[in-house]
């Protein structure tokens, strides 16, 4: 009895990892964004909290210690990915072996069987808001603590050894610890899932996912103020009112949805693109001249024209109208947008379905009109 109190208490010594893994895996989330480098960095915190629990074990014989580090490799793949539960359990089995003992062959063995049980269930689990339910967790528990019944195999490598004493206690304790772990990291992720989702609200447009005017302003306040080039597009759609009192606010909303995506289907990896207030858009082109302003706003007019519909091809296709701006030293966004606003009024006085470029460092303007181009002086 005093084995299975001891090795109770070292279980739970181990369970005690679990609150500093659960702040170092919130940290790591948090901080990285890039699949791979996010997953290898799980994959070490999960690694070192295994490791951590080997340096205080409970010792059965000499070279054969029992801890709490299955419980942390189980959840390395549901919380980290493939890439993680990879990396921890390579680590685990690294320092393992390295400790050496006449349990090492199978504590290896433990310990990829349970990386290797998170693997498995990770992809199949249903993850809501960022964590697991009691549900998941619980055939997490349940698949998880199988790797006590491994310990059934320790008289091949020990003989004489009676592993059935430690066999329940070892099996609670794995399914417990499970259970906690997974409902501390769960309700981690969910808290960083809603931070996210407040971050997404606070500078998405609902409607056509694109940036909203506070996001834009802020980030094209930002280019501006280098004085370096620069171009600002803005996209409105002709007629739209038309298009809601005729056809409806949902076939509205439709078409918006659809040019915002035919505007982020033309512009750089680079732009910027949002929405700006009812059916204006705007684009921003760090770096862009005249050149690449006139052949992207014409790019969106042209995949507007060809792709956006009422209701169908035989209804009627949607056009809209571009003003831009394009300077190599803007003395601000407000200023650029101004004037990429006064070119988008030419656009519309000169017929609609049209891009007006206006070059303010030339003070020339560019006049688009279904591919043809002629210039006149600003």
């Amino acid at each position: 009895m005093d084995d299975i109190g001891e090795l109770i208490l070292a279980l739970i010594r181990g369970i005690g990892v679990l609150a500093l893994l659960t702040l170092a895996h919130g940290f790591v989330s948090r901080t990285l964004s890039a699949v791979v480098t996010k997953g290898v960095a799980v994959g070490i915190v999960f690694g070192l909290g295994a490791i951590f629990t080997m340096f205080d074990p409970f010792v059965l014989h000499p070279g054969v210690i029992l801890d709490a580090r299955g419980i942390i490799l189980v959840l390395a793949a549901p919380f980290g990915g493939p890439t993680a539960a990879i990396v921890a359990g390579a680590a685990a089995g690294a320092f393992r072996f390295w400790l050496g003992g006449a349990g090492a062959p199978l504590g290896i063995i433990v310990i990829l069987t349970a990386a290797a049980t998170g693997l498995v269930l990770g992809p199949v689990l249903s993850k809501r808001s960022g964590g697991y339910d009691l549900g998941p967790l619980l055939l997490l528990a349940v698949a998880g603590s199988g790797q006590s019944m491994l310990l059934l195999l320790l008289p091949a490598f020990v003989p004489g050894i009676d592993p059935w004493p430690m066999i329940a206690p070892h099996l609670v304790t794995n399914c417990v610890g499970i259970i906690i772990l997974g409902h501390f990291l769960s309700a981690e992720g969910r808290r960083q899932h809603a931070h996210r989702l407040a971050e997404s609200q606070a500078t998405t447009d609902p409607l056509t996912g694109v940036g909203n005017r506070r996001i834009f302003e802020q980030t094209a306040s930002i280019v501006f103020s280098r004085q370096e080039p620069a171009a600002l597009l803005l996209v409105d759609i002709d007629n739209f009112k038309l298009v809601n009192d005729r056809w409806g606010h949902d076939v509205g909303d439709r078409i918006l949805r659809q040019v915002a995506n035919a505007i982020r289907a033309a512009v750089p990896k680079n732009g910027v693109v949002a929405r700006y207030g009812g059916e204006e858009m705007i684009v921003l082109l760090p770096g862009a001249n005249a050149r690449d302003a006139t052949a992207v706003a014409e790019h969106i007019r042209r995949i507007v024209d060809e792709e956006v519909f009422y209701i169908s091809r035989t209804v009627g296709n949607v056009t809209v109208s571009v003003g831009a701006f394009v300077s190599e030293r803007a003395d601000s966004f407000e200023q650029a947008f101004v004037l990429a606003d006064k070119a988008l009024y030419q656009a519309k006085d000169a017929g609609r379905n049209r891009v007006e470029l206006y070059v303010a460092d030339t003070r020339e303007n560019a006049r688009m009109d279904h591919g043809r181009r002629t210039f006149v002086t600003a």
